[in-house]
């Protein structure tokens, strides 16, 4: 048996609340996905043909696999409506009030 932290989320190299904090830099914040990485990414060094972030890309996609307690978003939304999405229930999961990006951090440690 393997005991880990809450936060951390299996099979996923970033933790859920660093997850969380790149949703709502994204989709509440809205930063571009380049700011966003700067942030929260863990390697400094991005390669010059990069643009944009896959892991971002693929946590907007798949957000309520990550949480089953968010809704899954319609087919016609953008990435940035299904991160707003995800952040705000991660924010509502906070147990008390703080900045948007803070408290999806936090919620996204307490939601399941």
């Amino acid at each position: 048996m393997t005991v880990v932290p809450s936060a951390v989320l299996p099979r996923h190299h970033y933790a859920a609340t660093a997850i969380g904090l790149a949703l709502a830099l994204y989709g509440i914040c809205g930063l571009v996905a380049r700011e966003v990485r700067e942030a929260v990414g863990a390697w400094p060094v991005i390669g010059a043909s990069s643009t944009g972030w896959k892991s971002l890309r693929r946590w907007t996609a798949t957000a309520s696999t990550l949480w089953p307690c968010i809704r899954a978003a319609p087919d016609s939304w953008q990435p940035r409506q299904r991160a707003e999405r995800a952040a705000t229930t991660l924010v509502g999961h906070a147990p008390f009030s703080q900045p948007p990006e803070h408290a999806a951090f936090i919620g996204a440690a307490h939601a399941r």
